[in-house]
């Protein structure tokens, strides 16, 4: 019985089951699963995409930390966020339309609060880049006597990548431009600092060209430059009233002496001169040097000497060693010819003091027929 009941429970049909209607069923399932597949890919395909901020600094290096603000087009929904390492912060599935967002860049990079505009769309991504400069490490020393107009600034950069100098003066001179309003409309020069002293002159005696710059080193230690510049810019290296040149000698931190071209060439002639006429006494014979007898003049020539040179280069005690000499002759011998040597010298300055006296007296003569 067990196995008849069981053979016909297994082969049991309900009357409303069919081939047919089991075919219709299988044809609705499947429809209803493409439908599904169908509405869940248009549903995808309006989805709208993510918001992406990228934050970035001058070099193309992702900046962490980032404050982000994003606000939606009705103006009702606010996304904060912060960037991570790759200087990236997303939001998905944000309403679609034009997002505003406000980037606060790290306190290190000494920056404002940057706005910009994302239009959300479907399916694409929506992203804005925004580069911050980074911060430009610029040293500065300033001079600015008090009472003066006028300022120099000296600037230099611990990055190569850096012009500290257009980073002062900005676009334009627009940041030069603000400050010197503030001032009242004094007049800053901003030059480019150099650990080389010859270069810093240069560049400090700015907006004169400068031909060349010697340094002096003076007895007691001190040291000063001369500069040299064309004639048609010695005016400009000075300044008026001395004031450029005042200006660079307090921020190099020395005094600076400017000179002519034409000013120039006349000492390198004057000294040329010098020279020739120290060299032409030098020959001189013995016989015409005041204070020498003419004994003395006839033993010196027999041991060989007979010119003023030839003498200066012996010694007091060589000179005793010639026969008829004494020690204190030939000392006195030596005062005679150094005496002589030194005499143009006193002369030139005689005469450039009898000079200056005739300038001051044809000067205030000229003064006074003015006056009248």
């Amino acid at each position: 019985m067990k196995n008849g009941v069981g053979r016909q429970h297994a082969g049991f049909t309900p009357w409303f089951w069919s081939y047919r209607l089991a075919a219709k069923f299988e044809a609705v399932v499947v429809v209803c699963v493409f439908a599904g597949v169908i509405a869940i890919l248009a549903l995808l395909f309006r989805m709208p995409g993510p918001l992406v901020v990228h934050v970035q600094d001058d070099k193309k290096e992702p900046i962490m930390g980032s404050r982000v603000s994003c606000t939606s087009p009705d103006g009702m929904t606010t996304h904060a966020g912060t960037t991570d390492v790759f200087g990236e912060a997303k939001w998905p599935g944000l309403a679609k339309g034009p997002w505003t967002c406000d980037v606060t860049p790290p306190d290190r990079f000494h920056a404002a609060v940057l706005t910009g505009h994302v239009n959300v769309v479907a399916r694409k991504p929506a992203m804005w880049t925004t580069v911050v400069e980074r911060p430009a490490r610029i040293m500065v020393q300033v001079t600015r006597p008090q009472g003066q107009p006028r300022a120099k600034v000296a600037v230099r950069s611990r990055e190569r990548d850096v012009d500290p100098v257009g980073a002062c003066v900005g676009m334009r001179g627009s940041r030069v431009q603000s400050i010197m309003r503030e001032l009242h409309g004094e007049k800053i020069d901003v030059i480019l600092y150099s650990e080389d002293l010859i270069t810093f002159a240069q560049n400090a005696l700015a907006p004169a060209k400068i031909t060349r710059v010697s340094p002096i080193h003076h007895e007691d230690g001190a040291m000063s430059l001369d500069c040299v510049v064309e004639d048609d810019q010695l005016s400009l290296a000075i300044g008026k009233k001395g004031q450029n040149v005042r200006l660079a000698s307090a921020l190099i931190g020395m005094k600076i002496e400017i000179k002519g071209e034409s000013e120039v060439k006349g000492e390198v002639a004057e000294a040329l001169s010098r020279m020739l006429k120290a060299s032409r006494r030098r020959q001189t014979p013995l016989a015409q040097i005041p204070g020498i007898g003419e004994k003395t003049v006839g033993r010196l020539s027999e041991a060989g000497i007979t010119t003023l040179s030839e003498l200066l280069e012996k010694t007091a005690e060589e000179l005793a060693e010639i026969p008829g000499l004494g020690q204190k002759s030939a000392e006195k011998v030596l005062e005679a010819a150094r005496a002589f040597e030194a005499q143009p010298a006193a002369e030139e300055e005689e005469e450039a003091e009898s000079g200056q006296e005739n300038g001051n007296i044809s000067a205030t003569a000229e003064e006074t027929t003015v006056g009248e």
